[in-house]
């Protein structure tokens, strides 16, 4: 009997082991999902981080969107944060963060690359000064960064940032977007702005529109079209 006992105890104890072990590589699987990691993202290394070509135009009329790239790697895993920053008027109109492959980054970079007409690998002030600016600039308007974009992701707002282009506008200057929803966004500028802003309407990028604030809603051309053509107000979105 004292030998049944002892064998019994025996068995108990390893199948506890057994268990304990299941519940660590549960937890260690758990932990590598790509959901953990970018929940933990921030306790990743920055590694390497790019700007479109258009960041260093300060071209007030027309102002370029820029794409924001950030990496943060550690080991064989990389986690890529996107954002696409509105300097005049919305800050970080998308964003998302996700963990890619060396294929899937070289795919990003590529994609970003021919949308923009060019990609610049920068430093960190100065990724974080465009980013931030935008971001600041937006927010004084009352416009939030896209809820999907992971803040945390990219790191505290430095106590001081770079002078960037753009940086701080004259006045609100909107470009629509295809998903944006404009009428929102034209009466949250005349509510903060009144008449002080600037507006290019239209889903025609060849032949985009002025909204004049005076009328509220006299839509003219932004360029010089042929003179038979007849422009018509924007319908509300």
């Amino acid at each position: 009997m004292p030998t049944h006992r002892g064998q019994s105890n025996k068995l108990a104890k390893q199948k506890a082991r057994r268990a304990e072990l299941k519940k660590k590589q549960a937890k260690a699987k758990a932990a590598r999902t790509p959901h953990a990691l970018l929940r933990r993202a921030h306790e990743f290394p920055i590694d390497k981080l790019w700007l479109s070509q258009g960041w260093r135009d300060d071209n007030e009329e027309l102002p370029e969107l820029v794409t924001a790239l950030m990496t943060r790697r550690r080991g064989l895993t990389t986690l890529l944060c996107m954002a696409l920053v509105d300097r005049t008027c919305l800050g970080v109109k998308s964003g998302f963060a996700r963990v890619v492959s060396d294929e899937e980054l070289d795919r990003v970079l590529r994609q970003t690359h021919e949308m923009h007409g060019g990609v610049e690998e920068v430093d960190l002030p100065t990724w974080q000064s465009v980013v931030f600016h935008a971001i600041d600039y937006a927010r004084s308007l009352g416009f939030q960064p896209d809820p999907d974009f992971p803040m945390a992701f990219i790191g505290p707002r430095p106590e001081t940032l770079l002078d960037t282009p753009l940086a701080r506008p004259t006045q609100p200057i909107y470009a629509q977007g295809p998903d944006d929803n404009a009428g929102a966004v034209i009466a949250r500028l005349m509510a903060v702005k009144g008449k002080d802003f600037r507006a290019i309407m239209g889903r025609d990028q060849g032949r985009p529109l002025l909204f004049d604030p005076s009328s509220e809603q006299l839509f003219e051309p932004l360029f010089d079209v042929d003179e038979q053509e007849v422009d018509e107000p924007l319908e509300d979105e």
